[in-house]
């Protein structure tokens, strides 16, 4: 599995993301977008596969957490000026790379090739992954990131919302560090509850509300009104 697909996608993903700060017009970024999304949608499934074969399920959540929580430090760093986002895309685009390279050479094809478990360790945690197969709650896990993806558009396009609010751009770079912040704080603070009250289904349906909710608000509410976009910045 890895070496067809995940470990090339590392790679692929640095080398798109570096492509993109060659882009000058919208039909570049478009395919350099679509292409991206496509070794995208691998890394994030494998990374989630990764955390049940290495990690112990009191382990996962703060592996799996701290994945996603890098969702709110890129947004930190992404809108900073005008021009610093093609110096971001080469950065993070070149480190990519040479991490993607790291993770071909060292990461093993699966659990059954480490050094560092013994044979019966090997086949508990290869008996751990097929069990996983056929629990009906692994699958409803699944349905949770593919519905979060569908609104996703409202993260990559955020700098244009805060905008149609009236906001000058030093104080959207502001709201969108809050935001970056935001994200990685409610990450943890759902990785320790859950791991605290041992819930990890119901802490995951609490906090996907606010965004269910932020969703709905964005969708129906004009933006002509000026006395609605307090509430709508508050959604979003």
């Amino acid at each position: 599995m890895f070496d067809r697909a995940f470990k090339p996608s590392i790679i692929g993903w640095g080398v798109v993301l570096t492509s993109t700060a060659a882009c000058t017009t919208f039909t570049e970024l478009v395919i350099l977008r679509t292409l991206l999304g496509i070794v995208e949608c691998v890394c994030q499934t494998a990374f989630v596969f990764l955390a049940t074969v290495w990690h112990t399920r009191d382990e996962q959540a703060l592996v799996i957490g701290s994945f996603y929580s890098m969702n709110g430090l890129q947004c930190v760093e992404e809108h900073a000026k005008l021009k610093s986002w093609q110096i971001a895309f080469t950065l993070l685009g070149c480190l990519t790379v040479v991490w993607g390279i790291f993770v071909s050479w060292w990461l093993p094809d699966s659990s059954s090739r480490a050094k560092c478990f013994s044979a019966e360790d090997r086949l508990l945690l290869a008996e751990r992954v097929l069990e996983a197969f056929f629990d009906p709650t692994v699958w409803a896990v699944v349905l949770i990131p593919f519905t979060n993806a569908l609104p996703g558009g409202l993260a990559v396009f955020s700098n244009i919302l805060l905008k149609a609010f009236g906001f000058t751009q030093l104080q959207i770079f502001l709201l969108v560090i809050a935001q970056g912040a935001i994200i990685m704080s409610f990450l943890f603070t759902a990785v320790y509850l859950s791991k605290f009250y041992s819930q990890k289904l119901l802490f995951e349906f609490i906090f996907t509300l606010p965004s269910v909710a932020g969703t709905i608000v964005l969708m129906t509410v004009p933006t002509t009104h000026h006395n609605t976009k307090v509430g709508l910045l508050l959604a979003f």
